[in-house]
């Protein structure tokens, strides 16, 4: 009866237990049959075989830890695999130690998103081959990417020429405005980096715009039940974008265009003046902007 009962019993129990928990109940089981192998031989003259128990707990132990601990490694493998494309190496080993932050679903959090966008490349791309554009492009999105990642934001998705990233989000960060103004500023280095080596290259350059907002937000894996990203919805996103393109309205500024809520976040740090009040499409209140200049000397 111990050796049919015990490894079905144990079985459902270490399904439900960490490797390390159910270790520690295989052991004890161990130990208990031993213990109550010598007090019935001591005390009552009674000699149990405790041999084929120990082989039944092993043999239920073993082949379930070894499943899990494949099991979960995939997941890890997964999850690495899929979150190294949106954010830095060190995010991905935070997200991997509690996986429970890609869940699906969503919840509110305050965040900083930042658009950043090709001024005119409908006409630039009308202008060039096709494949002198795609290199073109993705050598700039490179760059683009690179400066998110310096300062561990998200990359939530390319729309064409277009970047989207998120500062706060899936690891907690208190300074994300200050995180998201700081990319930006690279961004724009970056941009005149390249514009060097382009002309050096004959090749023509183009101008960059980039919106940034904070507010809250809702934040997680959304979608359907066939495919879901993870990814952030709400006003203050459809704002970011729209600052992005108030840039055309300002060509005599540094391309970066910052609302009041983030300004008011990050004032502490970053070098940036006033472009008034603005009607932004789909808002019915007028919003302060800003435009960035730079980061402060630390």
């Amino acid at each position: 009866m111990v050796i049919l009962v015990l490894p079905v019993g144990l079985g459902r129990i270490l399904v439900r237990l960490r490797p390390l928990s159910g270790g520690v109940l295989a052991a004890g089981l161990l130990v208990g049959l031993f213990g109550v192998a010598q007090g019935l031989f001591v005390w009552a003259g009674v000699w149990f075989p405790v041999f084929y128990p120990l082989v039944a707990v092993a043999g239920t132990y073993i082949p379930i830890t070894v499943h899990r601990a494949l099991t979960e490694e995939r997941q890890r493998l997964f999850i690495k695999r899929a979150f190294q494309q949106y954010v830095p190496e060190g995010l991905v080993s935070r997200i991997l130690a509690d996986p429970s932050m890609l869940r699906f679903g969503g919840e509110r959090k305050e965040l900083t998103v930042l658009f950043s966008d090709v001024r005119a490349f409908t006409t630039y791309s009308e202008r060039h081959e096709a494949e002198r554009v795609v290199e073109i492009l993705h050598e700039y999105l490179t760059r683009m990417v690179d400066a998110v990642f310096r300062n561990e934001g998200t990359l939530d998705k390319f729309v064409g020429d277009a970047v989207m990233a998120v500062f706060g989000a899936p690891v907690p960060q208190p300074d994300h405005a200050v995180r998201a103004c700081r990319t930006a500023v690279a961004m724009m280095g970056e941009l005149r980096d390249l514009e060097r080596k382009w002309r050096q290259e004959g090749k023509e350059p183009f101008r960059m715009g980039i919106g940034v907002n904070t507010g809250e937000v809702i934040v997680g894996n959304l979608g359907s039940d066939q495919r879901f990203d993870y990814t952030v919805i709400g006003d203050p996103v459809n704002l970011a974008a729209r600052l992005e393109g108030l840039n055309k309205e300002f060509p005599e500024a540094s391309g970066i265009i910052i609302s009041e809520f983030t300004y008011e976040l990050a004032k502490a740090e970053i070098e940036a003046r006033p472009l008034g009040e603005v009607k932004v499409k789909g808002k019915v209140k007028p919003v302060t902007v800003y435009e960035l200049v730079g980061m402060k000397p630390s």
